[in-house]
């Protein structure tokens, strides 16, 4: 973050994903939500959820665990924070925030979790006990290489690692895949046509939207703009 205080400084206002205001997290919080009289353990078995349990800990845990959607173990399974820690975006929301810079959203919560309710529950907890197979085989080496290609911005092998991790969860991650990176890439493309104006902006987004021929470094290339990488710590 300190290497990005010139950037901070020289742009006028900041596009992430999602602006994570007050209304915005209580949507969020909701929409992971299980509707009654349903609960998680309705979509596993007692070994798997309790398996569940275990690799949620530090993370999601007691009575709220029982009443989220599937989903929501998948994507936690493979984030690299706990539940309560910050993502990147949220730590560059806050300096723009702190220096009163606009920040605005590329996407709504409806928008953005669109691709996972689409699913069936009993869709989604297949999907999460296939994550679970390769979780259990890869999980050391996996969060390991995931920092290091993402530390040196090697954008090449993450998309790999990316492609990888696709063909090991098999067909039925395919759709999912395709709406979550390339269905969404093009939707924030166009709110990014749209609301980027004259002054520079800073747009801030997952590292996995940006490479690959749906990535946002591609579309915006044929955009006809120009992408090159912004070298940081230098004022």
């Amino acid at each position: 973050i300190e290497d990005m205080q010139p950037v901070f400084e020289s742009t006028q206002s900041l596009l992430v994903e999602l602006e994570m205001d007050a209304l915005t997290q209580l949507d969020l919080a909701q929409s992971m939500l299980l509707p009654d009289p349903y609960r998680l353990t309705d979509f596993f078995s007692e070994a798997e959820f309790q398996q569940i349990v275990r690799l949620m800990r530090g993370r999601i845990e007691g009575a709220r665990l029982k009443v989220v959607k599937p989903w929501v173990v998948f994507v936690q399974l493979y984030s690299a924070r706990s539940d309560a820690e910050q993502t990147m975006d949220m730590l560059i929301a806050h300096n723009y925030h702190q220096l009163k810079k606009p920040v605005k959203g590329l996407e709504s919560v409806s928008r953005q979790l669109s691709v996972f309710d689409a699913l069936s529950y009993q869709q989604q907890a297949a999907l999460v006990r296939r994550a679970l197979e390769i979780y259990q085989v890869q999980s050391a080496t996996l969060n390991q290489r995931l920092f290091q290609y993402y530390r040196r911005g090697d954008l090449i092998n993450l998309w790999v690692l990316q492609e990888q991790f696709v063909e090991d969860m098999g067909p039925i991650f395919v759709p999912l895949n395709q709406a979550t990176l390339g269905g969404r890439n093009r939707d924030m493309l166009e709110r990014i046509m749209t609301s980027t104006p004259r002054a520079a902006q800073l747009i801030a987004v997952g590292a996995l939207h940006l490479p690959g021929s749906d990535g946002l470094l591609c579309l915006l290339e044929g955009k006809g703009y120009r992408v090159r990488p912004a070298v940081l710590g230098q004022r």
